[in-house]
């Protein structure tokens, strides 16, 4: 007479049968990780306490060397950028402009006049006057200013001589004094011979 709670007891005998094993797998997994951990720290321990004094010595003399690059170098980048910032000025070039004269009295130039806000350049170092001039047909004096025409006077320290002028110059002035705030400047000249002469004049400014 067959029994039919047989085959349904059978499969349950398998399956506690493979879960123990996979229980057993498991088990064996973490004891290998464990051992795996130990062994690595027992090594790294035993490998230090193996390292003979002079090898101690040896790692302390890189690590101090590497140090003292490394500080010399952070060092080196911070102050550079300072000194280079405060060994450039600006520099400022207004044109003023070219022109002809003959006059043996000051008068202006044609043509050669600007308008200066000296507020529009920060703080100004100081500012020149410069110019070029040429007489093509006669060697004669030239005498050269700068007029301030908002406040009517010359400017001061703008007087340049040129005393050959038969061969091209260029002269540059002093420091001369610009006026604070929105002014108005002209070029004026006045020649020894009256002999039409070529000039070209600008303002240089230097800011901190």
């Amino acid at each position: 007479m067959d029994h039919p709670e047989h085959p349904f007891v059978h499969k349950l005998f398998l399956f506690f049968i493979s879960l123990l094993f996979l229980n057993v797998v498991i088990l064996d997994c973490l004891l290998i990780r464990n051992f795996r951990s130990v062994f690595s720290a027992t090594l790294a321990s035993t490998t230090q306490l193996t390292c003979p004094q002079s090898c101690i010595d040896r790692i302390n003399k890189v690590e101090a060397s590497l140090s003292e690059k490394v500080s010399s170098q952070s060092l080196l980048f911070q102050t550079t950028p300072t000194q280079q910032t405060a060994t450039q000025p600006k520099q400022f070039f207004i044109t003023i402009g070219s022109g002809t004269g003959s006059s043996d009295d000051w008068q202006d130039v044609p043509g050669l006049q600007v308008t200066i806000d000296s507020s529009q350049y920060g703080k100004i170092k100081a500012a020149y006057f410069e110019t070029s001039v040429y007489v093509p047909n006669a060697n004669q004096e030239v005498y050269v200013r700068l007029y301030n025409v908002t406040d009517n006077h010359p400017v001061w320290y703008s007087d340049l001589t040129f005393n050959n002028a038969g061969v091209a110059q260029t002269q540059t002035t002093q420091p001369i004094i610009l006026e604070n705030g929105n002014k108005a400047y002209k070029v004026q000249m006045r020649t020894q011979l009256r002999a039409s002469t070529n000039i070209n004049s600008r303002i240089r400014i230097d800011t901190y």
